[in-house]
């Protein structure tokens, strides 16, 4: 194994992109539950 970094490139096309920013976008995340202790802290 080589500590050596080598660099890389990837490549996501625009539709793709624009695809998870909607889905991201679009989440619906579920409410914070309140509690009265410290368990869900």
């Amino acid at each position: 194994m080589s500590a050596e970094i080598k660099p890389y490139r990837i490549s996501i096309g625009d539709a793709v992109l624009d695809d998870l920013k909607s889905r991201l976008r679009n989440t619906r995340w579920p409410e914070a539950e309140l509690v009265d202790d410290w368990a869900r802290r």
